[in-house]
């Protein structure tokens, strides 16, 4: 004996709505931006998931000259300078075809090069403008993060 199919009818909703969603970010004001800051921001504005935070490179960044960053020397081929590209460039995704500015991605990438996911220096030194108070760009932004609150 043969079952019968079932016919279902889908609908196709007449009217769609988009709902718009308000992007919190952070960005370097007049205090210093620390860990505990992005962590915090990750928290509140994201779900607590850095896979809804990207990374954004700011309107003083040039990605095509040789040092984007003038904290930094990006020429030689090192740890830090393939940690700044991949903030600016993005960092690839396993199968090598797209390239990622969320969070969770940078820190799998930055973690394999060495930098802490807790400490995060160089997050905080691309947000402060430098590694330390006495360098010349210090107190000038180059990244923000951007936050997509998690769907309810």
């Amino acid at each position: 004996m043969a079952k019968s199919a079932k016919k279902t009818n889908f609908s196709v909703p007449a009217k769609t709505t988009i709902k718009k969603v308000k992007l919190q970010e952070l960005v370097r004001g007049k205090e210093d931006i620390t860990a505990s800051d992005v962590w915090s921001f990750v928290r509140t504005h994201a779900g607590n998931q850095p896979s809804n935070v990207t990374i954004d490179t700011l309107d003083n960044v040039d990605a095509s000259a040789d040092k984007p960053f003038p904290f930094t020397n990006m020429t030689k081929d090192g740890r830090r300078s393939r940690i700044f590209w991949s903030m600016i460039q993005g960092v690839e995704n396993v199968k090598g075809e797209k390239k990622s500015h969320r969070l969770d991605h940078f820190f799998k990438f930055a973690c394999r090069e060495g930098m802490s996911k807790v400490q995060m220096l160089d997050i905080l030194a691309a947000f402060n403008g430098g590694f330390s108070r006495s360098s010349k760009s210090y107190g000038t932004a180059f990244i923000k993060l951007v936050a997509t609150p998690p769907q309810a």
